[in-house]
């Protein structure tokens, strides 16, 4: 397991099935025809080598991978955190609520990291974010991409899209954020209208590719928090290839911006003012029989050598109030970590 703990990368593709994977990775710009491999861009998609090929994989189950695990201890991991910074979100949450009087925007998601310095090695986090991983609920799936000097790992709620053939995708609109226990507050006008722009934005996007059914809206719970969800079925009119999916849907409303357009121009704003890396971006994979899955990378920590942040974001509307807001992203940080003890 020592190399997997180097250069590795995991993605849950059941509740008890997992894709574990060890380099060396080969990159690409596009899938090697017949090899598995991971589509781990950043959240622009600017990445020009996107595509990583593992030098071997196996699926495992939980069973396996603590067995796997078991000289590796994991003790709690020590992390010096920096609180994130509030006068910024402040700005960024008024500028974008000026873009949304002036009829500019509808909605979009501004963020704040919380940084921390790591006084543990790579292969200690890794262990520890693994076997933490392994006791997370169902409603979260678990990622995650690695090697010598960075990486992202993660359990995510939201999944961009799924397709067990080339005829259908499976996808969610996820928004609407609460404290568990405060489930009625899923209920109130804000929560429902995000929900809702999010839905019209996945309808807008692919009602030209395919005809739409939308399921039921359920409550999804994780630690500390419950979302709005529904589950969307597209049957497609003609097959699509990974990436053009990944240009058609992402970033959606739930981490991007409404209309999209000009939420693309305001989203690269924040970028100028602080990095996002892959916080947000999709995380997939593909087989060599062409069956895809795709989470959105949120409810994560991404390292770069001693050097650890934790991202989250919010929906803004018109309704939202900045104290609000920011509470919200305060809870989703505390909630990744209390997910992986951190």
């Amino acid at each position: 397991m020592d190399d997997f703990l180097t250069s590795g990368a995991i993605l849950q593709i059941a509740s008890n099935r997992y894709l574990l994977a060890k380099g060396p990775f080969e990159e690409n710009s596009t899938r090697i025809s017949n090899r598995l491999a991971f589509f781990v861009p950043d959240f622009f998609l600017d990445d020009l080598t996107p595509w990583k090929h593992p030098a071997s994989y196996d699926e495992v189950d939980k069973k396996e991978i603590l067995s796997l695990l078991q000289d590796f201890s994991s003790p709690h991991v020590n992390i010096v955190w920096s609180a994130p910074n509030p006068s910024l979100f402040r700005e960024l949450f008024f500028d974008l609520q000026k873009n949304i009087a002036a009829d500019i925007l509808q909605k979009a998601v501004p963020l704040a990291f919380e940084e921390g310095l790591l006084r543990d090695n790579h292969p200690a986090l890794i262990t520890t974010l693994v076997k933490k991983s392994l006791e997370l609920p169902s409603t979260l799936s678990v990622y995650g991409f690695w090697n010598k000097k960075s990486g992202i790992f993660g359990a995510t709620p939201e999944i961009l899209f799924a397709q067990s053939d080339a005829a259908h995708i499976t996808t969610v609109a996820l928004a609407g954020t609460s404290k568990n226990g405060k489930g009625a507050a899923l209920k109130n006008s804000k929560e429902q209208q995000e929900h809702q722009y999010v839905l019209h934005d996945l309808q807008n996007v692919l009602s030209s590719h395919g005809s739409i059914e939308f399921g039921p809206t359920s409550v999804c719970t994780i630690p500390m928090l419950s979302h709005l969800k529904t589950g969307i079925f597209v049957k497609l009119h003609h097959p699509l290839n990974f990436e053009t999916i990944i240009r058609i849907m992402h970033p959606t409303a739930a981490l991007g911006a409404m209309p999209r357009e000009a939420g693309m121009k305001w989203l690269r704003y924040q970028e100028s003012l602080f990095p996002r890396g892959l916080f947000g971006a999709p995380f997939g994979i593909e087989w060599p029989d062409q069956k895809r899955k795709c989470f959105v990378a949120i409810r994560n920590v991404m390292w770069k050598e001693r050097q650890i942040k934790l991202g989250a974001g919010c929906g803004v509307i018109a309704e939202s109030h900045v104290d609000d807001e920011w509470n919200e992203i305060l809870l989703k940080q505390r909630s990744v970590k209390e997910m992986f003890s951190l």
